[in-house]
């Protein structure tokens, strides 16, 4: 059976989060790679998902 929609977007967003946050540290992609166990490819995409979401939720905000 597969896992419920709402999991596996909040583990999708926690992944991404954990990504930034690694590379906020100074961290190199394979570093940030070593650190979540991932594919350094891996680790591109979810730092590029989380680059588009931010700028899609800024293309939201009305402006001041």
């Amino acid at each position: 059976m597969a896992e419920p929609r709402e999991d596996f977007l909040a583990r999708a967003k926690a992944r991404r989060d954990r990504a930034v946050e690694l590379r906020a540290q100074g961290l190199k992609h394979r570093e940030i790679a070593a650190e979540m166990d991932v594919p350094i490819g891996t680790v591109g995409r979810l730092l590029h998902e989380a680059k588009k979401l931010a700028q899609a939720l800024d293309a939201e905000q009305p402006a001041l």
